[in-house]
């Protein structure tokens, strides 16, 4: 997973243990860098796009953050790693396309 992240433009923060992985995306660009009526932090925005639009759903880490720190990190996602390999495969293409 580390390897898909990174050559599809994120910044992945590669684990010691666990079943999930954070990644930055602050480089990508897309409709989701657009502040919307939702007041939502980018990492929202970018999980819900990424949801609406492309079906492969992330985590937003900032909603385990207290106001005071949802911005403090609102280029990250939350991944997931604990899937079979088709789910995992139909999320490197999704992924490879954002480049």
């Amino acid at each position: 997973m580390y390897k898909m992240m990174y050559d599809a433009g994120f910044e992945p923060i590669r684990p010691e243990a666990g079943y999930f992985m954070l990644a930055q995306f602050g480089k990508l660009d897309g409709p989701f860098k657009k502040p919307d009526s939702t007041n939502d932090p980018l990492d929202f925005r970018f999980a819900r796009w990424l949801c609406r639009e492309k079906k492969l759903a992330v985590i937003p880490p900032s909603a385990f953050y207290s106001d005071e720190y949802k911005a403090t990190n609102e280029t990250m996602i939350r991944l997931c790693f604990m899937k079979d390999d088709a789910t995992m495969e139909a999320a490197r293409s999704v992924l490879e396309a954002l480049k």
